[in-house]
């Protein structure tokens, strides 16, 4: 009974320790400490600095140099012609209208168009080549390489008047002629003694052969007021007919339509620079001109704005228009011979352009 017990209770102990091993085989191992791993170091990036701004381009800038003095309805047609030119252009620009213009000013400045009476061209030129000049009509600028020229003659009223007289007295019997100024200015003077000196030029002392006989002989000068009212001229036109006057030539300061239409009225024929006013052609002989200086404008200045100076654009007097009732072939023919001598200096009108004072022929 004894040796049967111990076989048991060895049995027993034998199946506790095979149980107890079992479940020490199924329990997890446990893990030792583990290493902690260190992030990889990643290279520090330096910040860019941020990029500069654009700059905002600036429009290019044309100027008009119209000083004190200068004709006022010259500089608006010009500044009218100039705006159209540069909203045309797509790259951008902007106009100014100063009376001065200094070295100095010149530095964002690409076009300058001047007219008289500016001075000091050449020096500006000089002094910005990188900015194109234009000289409208200016006497005594010549080109250069970044100055451009239309009508470097000038304007030229005595030679307009030389020629009108020479042609008003070859058409006019006993040369009964007249001229119509504008008071006080240098233009009307030089219209008024270059109208009698052309006159002269072609009759001599132009002694009428039947009276009446004025004392100041021919050509009788009269004077009317820039825009000035139809009874202001009245007197004057009473004048010219109280001596029978024909022809006259009206400076265009002062030739406006309802003037020439009174002069038509009283049985004179005229003389102009520029268009004929419509309806008065039975009254007009000839139209004279010299070009037209704003027009030119156009044709120079795609020139300009590629840098491209030096141009001279002349534009001699002449005839723009003719009336073959009164001015023949044969009369307009001896006219343009002699203003062919005319401009080339073999005539002299005997005018200082720029006073109208009278001075000895060189």
């Amino acid at each position: 009974m004894k040796i049967i017990l111990a076989r048991i209770t060895r049995t027993f102990i034998l199946v506790l320790i095979g149980i107890t091993l079992w479940a020490c085989g199924l329990a997890a191992p446990t893990a030792g400490p583990s290493a902690t791993q260190s992030p990889i170091p990643q290279p520090t990036r330096t910040p860019e600095p941020p990029a500069p701004p654009t700059p905002t381009a600036q429009p290019s800038v044309a100027v008009l140099l119209a000083p004190e003095g200068a004709d006022e309805g010259q500089v608006n047609a010009l500044n009218q012609i100039l705006t159209g030119l540069i909203v045309s252009d797509e790259s951008g620009w902007r106009l100014q209208v100063l009376p001065t213009l200094d070295p100095g000013d010149l530095a964002d400045v690409r076009v300058v168009v001047a007219v008289p009476p500016a001075t000091n061209l050449a020096d500006l030129a000089a002094a910005a080549p990188d900015t194109q000049f234009l000289a409208l009509g200016i006497p005594g600028v010549g080109p250069a390489a970044n100055l451009s020229v239309i009508g470097g003659q000038g304007e030229r009223p005595d030679q307009a008047a030389f020629l009108a007289g020479f042609v008003a007295a070859s058409i006019t019997p006993d040369w009964r002629v007249g001229v119509v100024v504008e008071p006080g200015s240098v233009s009307g003077k030089a219209t008024s003694l270059g109208f009698a000196n052309g006159v002269k030029y072609f009759c001599g002392l132009c002694r009428p052969a039947y009276p009446p006989f004025p004392r100041s002989g021919y050509p009788l000068v009269v004077e009317v007021a820039p825009g000035a009212a139809a009874n202001q001229w009245q007197e004057q036109i009473t004048n010219l007919q109280a001596w029978q006057v024909q022809t006259v030539f009206v400076q265009p300061q002062v030739a406006q339509q309802a003037l020439l239409e009174d002069l038509a009225n009283a049985g004179m024929k005229f003389i102009l620079t520029g268009a004929l006013p419509e309806g008065l052609r039975p009254h007009w002989v000839a139209s004279l001109g010299s070009g037209d200086l704003l027009l030119e404008v156009y044709s120079v200045w795609e020139q300009l704005v590629a840098g491209k100076g030096g141009q001279d654009v002349s534009l001699p007097l002449g005839f723009s228009a003719v009336n073959p009732d009164f001015l023949s072939p044969g009369k307009q023919g001896l006219a343009e011979e002699m203003l062919k001598d005319l401009l080339m200096g073999l005539i002299h009108t005997g005018v200082d352009p720029l006073t109208g004072e009278s001075v000895p022929a060189p």
